[in-house]
């Protein structure tokens, strides 16, 4: 069984065959960077909007909160994603809009738009001379099979019981940890004294049950079996992930 000492480092299986946190903010910023090369090419002068990192992991959440100091300041609320300001998107024009999207007129200033607008054309380059089969919508997809699988396991219904049992000694019926945290009476500006009580003993029972050890364990060896049974397919995906970071680390160097 797994033993995970540290939320914010915790890895599964499938998590190798996608960009996550600094991969994924390069490659978001080589793609912007091209599209205002492609931009450019039509005449239309555009700045790319700042992103900045968001400072909270991967699978920090995966499994409910789990984090007693955080319970106690925010309930479940994420301040680090709910305060976060969104990049400014650059006002266009109809015309820099079409071009930018690839909707509407097919050509700009003589020049043909590229299919899906520049937005399209940088997706295709960053993927240029990778697998043309690598579909990493696949990842999603047997992410989402793995998690209904270890969420109907015995292992888990089992867990989930114990936690339940442990969370109604505390006062607080809930059948399983993200109907807590995903309870609608939270929807309020600022966590209420009820929402803290509620994760103070979600965490708590958490770690009497040794809920996340086992619901992580169970996950990672559904995701290890479909990862088997799905290699060739996966490998593809990783070849095109590679060849997309190492292009966007050149551009983003330049």
């Amino acid at each position: 069984m797994l033993v995970i000492s540290d939320i914010k480092s915790f890895a599964l299986p499938l998590d190798a065959y996608k960009a996550i946190g600094d991969q994924n903010l390069a490659i978001d910023r080589a793609r912007n960077a091209l599209v205002v090369e492609c931009m450019a090419r039509f005449g239309f002068q555009v700045q790319a909007p700042e992103l900045t990192p968001i400072d909270f992991a991967q699978n920090q959440k995966r499994y409910g909160i789990t984090d007693p100091e955080r319970a106690a300041q925010f309930g479940y609320r994420e301040p680090e994603i709910d305060q976060r300001q969104r990049p400014e998107e650059p006002e266009l024009s109809l015309e820099a809009q079409a071009v930018i999207r690839g909707e509407g007129q097919k050509t700009s200033g003589g020049q043909q738009v590229p299919d899906g607008g520049c937005i399209g054309e940088a997706a295709r380059e960053l993927k240029e001379g990778g697998p043309s089969s690598a579909d990493p919508e696949m990842v999603v997809s047997l992410e989402v099979e793995a998690r209904k699988r270890a969420e109907k396991d015995s292992r888990v219904r089992k867990v989930f019981s114990d936690w339940s049992t442990c969370m109604k000694a505390s006062g607080y019926e809930y059948s399983g940890p993200m109907n807590a945290n995903d309870d609608p009476t939270f929807q309020t500006p600022v966590p209420s004294e009820r929402e803290i009580g509620v994760a103070k003993a979600d965490v708590e029972c958490k770690r009497r049950t040794n809920l996340v050890n086992v619901w992580a364990s169970v996950e990672a060896a559904y995701q290890q079996r479909l990862i088997e049974r799905n290699q060739g397919a996966l490998d593809q995906v990783k070849r095109s992930l590679r060849l997309q970071l190492t292009k966007a680390a050149q551009i983003n160097q330049a």
